[in-house]
């Protein structure tokens, strides 16, 4: 009856063989896919980017910026038109009898891939690779990109030095001007306090000396007596002494803070100026200030540098296809297919099999149920053919796939063009991210 473990073995026997045919033609299609699909290799080459001397903190963050977009202003010269099918006639990567250029482009650019990465403080990496069927050609390509990429960057028109010297002339003239203001209040505080600088306290302090030295001549007046109109006079002038004596020392305090000031200034603007001509030494008779800045023809030194850190090598192992993957997939979508296919089967089948079937179809119950004898020469000749089926039809398959391989379209271009077709591109990118990852 339906749900006994006697029903359940004779749907197994029933079914198993469609089962196992459709799960073995599948698992022959994944096998023929991994063993027939181009392996992809990968090479890759690692370049550092960074300005020739370390910014200071002014231009740090402005550089590290524009080497990043002087780089990507390079592998943009990098991937033209042009320069790819050069490359692809001076590498011999394609066909001599290829005259389709936009195929050449397309493949080129779909082979390149360009990473920028923080490399340090001020330093960029950059990783730059190239995919071929065969490892030793992906390598001697990535090395050969990245020598352009080298050549590319020192014929690129600075700008990175042409913004350094902006900033740095920026600088200098802020912190001229600050100079200009310290040095103003410096000397404004010391024209209102003529009388009272730190110069004068000397002279000061010897006034006061003689004068309590003068009241102490003088003769003691007698107690009660009002002193004489000569203590009188010394002692006011001792005392107006002594409040000049306190504001110079103070005025001493204030004079030595502007004085800091004005020096500090005076130092930030001297090294600015030295780095502005360090970076650019401008002809006598010029500035800052004297309005030259004609660029066009002005000789600064190259600041972006990059430098080959890792040269490509020829990978041991291929980028794709997994093949492992391939096979466990076709493997899981076999048994998956051999399920569905027994339980979809099941579903559909109305033949009359079980007691339960007959009282359903009916209404009625049977009185007596009888065996069926299967008769062996007929079972094992059935049985025979289904072997004959399970070996044939993957048999068939790997052949049809490979003939298709060989004479029609490679695999790996039709299953691109399925892919692209049925829009699974961006899924199939995350899946692999995610097998990456």
């Amino acid at each position: 009856m339906t749900g006994t473990p006697g029903y359940a073995r004779d749907v197994l026997r029933r079914r198993l063989p469609g089962a196992a045919l459709l799960a073995l033609g599948v698992l022959a299609l994944a096998l023929a896919l991994a063993v027939l699909w181009p392996p992809v290799y990968r090479a890759e080459a690692v370049l550092l980017a960074a300005p020739n001397d370390a910014p200071d903190a002014a231009t740090a963050a402005v550089e590290t910026r524009e080497v990043r977009t002087q780089i990507t202003m390079i592998a943009q010269r990098l991937i033209t038109r042009t320069s790819l099918i050069e490359a692809s006639r001076d590498l011999a990567l394609h066909d001599a009898a290829l005259h389709d250029s936009a195929a050449i482009v397309q493949d080129m650019r779909a082979r390149i891939a360009l990473d920028v990465e923080g490399g340090g403080e001020y330093a960029l990496t950059v990783r730059l690779g190239f995919s071929a069927p065969n490892p030793r050609v992906a390598a001697n390509v990535a090395n050969a990109l990245a020598d352009v990429l080298i050549r590319e960057s020192l014929a690129a028109p600075d700008a990175l030095s042409l913004q350094r010297r902006d900033i740095i002339e920026r600088e200098a003239r802020r912190h001229d001007a600050e100079l200009e203001q310290h040095s103003l209040r410096l000397a404004e505080f010391r024209a209102a306090h003529v009388g009272a600088l730190p110069e004068a306290l000397p002279r000061l302090r010897a006034e006061a000396a003689a004068i309590s030295a003068e009241l102490a001549a003088l003769p003691v007046a007698a107690g009660g007596d009002a002193p004489s109109p000569e203590a009188a006079a010394l002692r006011a002038r001792l005392d107006n002494l002594r409040s000049d004596i306190a504001a110079a020392e103070a005025n001493a305090v204030t004079l030595a803070r502007l004085a800091r000031a004005r020096d500090a200034a005076q130092s930030r603007y001297q090294a600015a100026m030295h780095r502005f001509s360090a970076l650019h030494p401008a002809p006598p008779g010029t500035g800052i200030g004297s309005g030259s800045g004609n660029r066009e023809g002005e000789a600064i030194d190259a600041v972006l540098q990059l430098t080959l850190l890792d040269p490509a090598r020829a990978p041991e192992r291929p980028e794709t296809p997994d093949r492992g993957l391939i096979a466990a997939a076709g493997l899981g979508l076999g048994l998956l297919a051999g399920l569905g296919f027994i339980l979809g089967a099941e579903a559909l089948d109305q033949t009359v099999r079980t007691p339960r079937d007959v009282t359903r179809r009916l209404g009625q119950a049977p009185l007596v149920t009888i065996a069926l004898m299967p008769d062996p020469a007929s079972q094992g000749s059935r049985q025979s053919r289904r072997q004959m089926l399970a070996l044939v039809v993957p048999a068939g398959l790997v052949m049809v796939l490979f003939g298709v391989h060989v004479l029609v379209v490679p695999l790996d271009v039709l299953l691109a063009r399925a892919v692209a077709l049925l829009g699974l591109e961006p899924l199939l990118d995350g899946l692999h991210r995610a097998i990456a990852g």
